[in-house]
């Protein structure tokens, strides 16, 4: 099914743009130590999920211990995969100049270089011959 091509004028379009320009800028205003003691609790909280469930499953011996370490283990994973590294990846925690949370050097032991080089980088989402999944979704007619 194919959808209609909307087409703004200049006008419009400059329009858009500060109303975009003016939620970033409030956006970025609001940023302050409560997000960045966001995301390190967050990573903290990760790390320790991660060491203690695979603490659980290398001590227990009982069968409730293996099933607290690998819900352990895969809440780990959830929060680093999720809440961790696709929004770093995205940076969107770049305004802290954290060099550990920087989205052009973190390493995301999850991301694949296709969806990174070719989905996280440009802001273009023209359908390629690798996206399949997600041509319905594509923002715009051409990436010219």
């Amino acid at each position: 099914m194919s959808q209609p091509t909307i087409t703004l004028t200049p006008d419009q379009a400059e329009a858009l743009g500060r109303e975009l320009d003016a939620i970033k800028e409030r956006v970025m205003a609001d940023l302050g130590e409560r997000d960045a003691a966001y995301i390190r609790r967050v990573i903290k909280a990760q790390r320790v999920l991660e060491i203690g469930g695979r603490a659980v499953l290398f001590a227990g011996i009982v069968p409730p211990a293996w099933l607290a370490g690998t819900a352990m283990l895969a809440l780990s994973k959830i929060l680093d995969n999720m809440e961790i590294g696709h929004n770093v990846m995205h940076g969107q925690y770049d305004w802290m100049r954290d060099p550990s949370i920087s989205g052009r050097s973190f390493e995301w032991d999850t991301a694949c270089p296709q969806i990174n080089g070719g989905t996280h980088t440009t802001t273009c989402t023209t359908p390629t011959p690798t996206s399949l999944g997600w041509t319905g979704i594509s923002a715009t007619a051409s990436c010219e």
